[in-house]
C-alpha cells in the first residue's frame, strides 16, 4: 500500500508518482477518503470541523482526480471511481458539512464526465453511493456506471 494525505496536493502528487514508478502505470483510481467531523446543526457547528470535512471529502477528491488524470491519459484512459453518499442528494439534520461535501463530489464526477464527453477523453468517473436509491442513468447514459444500493 502507498499512503498519502489527501488534504495536501503535494502528498497526493507524490503518491501517484510512487504508484506509477512502482507499478508501471495507472489504470484505475478509487477515491474513498471521507470524514464526518461535525454532527451539529449549522448554527451550532464547529467551523474548523466543517472546513476539515469539506477539505478531506471534496478537495481531497479533487486533488486525487486532478493529479491522476494525466497518468490515465498516458495509458489511453482509465477509471476514477468516487465513493459518494445519498446524503449528498438529500441531506440530514446534523450532517451539513458531510452532505455539502458529498453533493460537491457528485458534481465533480458529473463535471469530469462532461469534460470527457465534450473533449473525447477516454476517462470515466462514475460514482458509487451507499444510499438506498434505485440505480439510475443520466440522459444518454452519461453516468451509466453510477451504482446505488
Amino acid at each position: 500500500a502507498v499512503g498519502a494525505d489527501v488534504t495536501d496536493r503535494s502528498s497526493v502528487a507524490d503518491l501517484f508518482d510512487r504508484v506509477v514508478a512502482g507499478f508501471g502505470g495507472l489504470d484505475i483510481v478509487v477515491i474513498n477518503a471521507g470524514v464526518n467531523l461535525d454532527r451539529q446543526s449549522v448554527e451550532d457547528s464547529d467551523p474548523e470541523a466543517w472546513e476539515t470535512t469539506i477539505t478531506v471529502n471534496l478537495l481531497g477528491a479533487y486533488y486525487c482526480a486532478q493529479v491522476a488524470i494525466p497518468y490515465l491519459k498516458e495509458r489511453g484512459g482509465g477509471k476514477i471511481i468516487t465513493i459518494g453518499s445519498g446524503l449528498g442528494h438529500r441531506g440530514s439534520p446534523g450532517s451539513s458539512a458531510y452532505a455539502c461535501s458529498k453533493a460537491g463530489l457528485w458534481m465533480l464526477a458529473l463535471q469530469r464526465y462532461m469534460e470527457k464527453h465534450f473533449r473525447s477523453l477516454e476517462i470515466q468517473m462514475p460514482m458509487a453511493c451507499s444510499a438506498r436509491w434505485r440505480a439510475f442513468r443520466w440522459e444518454r447514459r452519461a453516468l451509466s456506471a453510477w451504482v446505488c444500493s
